[in-house]
């Protein structure tokens, strides 16, 4: 038996066994006493092994995320896409810097998706050292303008909200790469209506041409070709139906959606827009929470 020191009878146990490899005396020991002096000696051998046992835990972290950059890095990206390089802003704010990923667009070709400031635009045309981006889906919906009446581009709350609150949205090296652009408004071909005057635009949306031409160029709109362009018949008969109208459908929160464009309708307060479906209402409407689908050129 181990006196005070041990419970387990005249069989020696392990803390006894330890004790005597230390050179613990068990019989002037109380229990407390010997307990208390094997934990101050012990601690250090635990505290090691948690250690050592955190520091292999931490290695195989590393050897996995060496092991994914590794497989990253031989993946090839398509060259439709856009290849971004992470830089530091230089005007950051004196306690926190921001880093964001400057696009790099000499790889797109049209017809191509590339990624730009936080979204994904079609490449549409490319001129010299520019090309022009419709944005993949429907940003946002809302009325040509909120205020009864004119509803021409250049008037519009969109034209407002494009080149204010969704252009500052947008980090400052990208702004500095889209293009302002004078944009034509041309009038409505079938009804003769005034789109309003020109007007210079760094984020726009397309006009009804546009709308044919970049999704497959049926000549639809130039041709006339519907049965009621005089404007003596029902509303479906102004829209350009043809087998590019699945090119056009875009969403919004993943549902199709239809989406306006910048061209007045079939008289004055009525504007164009694409439908859901694809198709083009060259007729146009009043009102309505219609989906806001930027465009812009950008600086290739």
């Amino acid at each position: 038996m181990c006196g005070a020191t041990c419970s387990q009878g005249s069989k020696k146990c392990d803390v006894c066994d330890f004790r005597d490899s230390l050179g613990i005396s068990r019989s002037i020991l109380t229990k407390e006493e010997a307990n208390y002096r094997l934990e101050t000696i012990i601690q250090p051998y635990r505290q090691t092994w948690e250690t050592r046992k955190q520091n292999e835990a931490l290695q195989i972290e590393n050897e996995k995320l060496k092991a994914q950059v590794a497989r990253l890095n031989t993946q090839k990206i398509p060259p439709s896409y856009i290849q971004h390089q992470t830089i530091t802003n230089k005007n950051d704010s004196i306690n926190q810097q921001d880093t964001y990923k400057k696009p790099m667009v000499q790889l797109s070709e049209t017809g191509g998706v590339v990624n730009f400031g936080n979204f994904s635009w079609r490449v549409l045309d490319i001129q010299n050292d520019k090309m022009l981006l419709l944005c993949e889906r429907i940003v946002a919906l809302s009325q040509v303008d909120h205020r009864w009446g004119s509803r021409i581009w250049e008037e519009s709350t969109i034209r407002k909200y494009l080149n204010s609150d969704f252009l500052n949205n947008l980090h400052q090296s990208d702004i500095n790469m889209i293009v302002e652009t004078k944009n034509k408004n041309a009038r409505n071909m079938w009804s003769g209506v005034t789109s309003g005057n020109d007007t210079l635009d760094k984020i726009f949306l397309l006009i009804i041409e546009e709308a044919d031409k970049y999704f497959g160029n049926s000549e639809d709109y130039l041709q006339k070709r519907s049965k009621g362009y005089s404007g003596n018949v029902p509303q479906d008969e102004w829209r350009m139906f043809n087998k590019y109208n699945n090119d056009r459908v875009a969403t919004f929160n993943g549902i199709a959606s239809w989406w306006w464009l910048r061209t007045s309708g079939i008289r004055s307060g009525f504007t164009a827009y694409v439908d859901n479906d694809g198709c083009i209402s060259v007729h146009g409407s009043t009102g309505g929470e219609g989906g806001i689908r930027p465009a812009l050129w950008l600086k290739n």
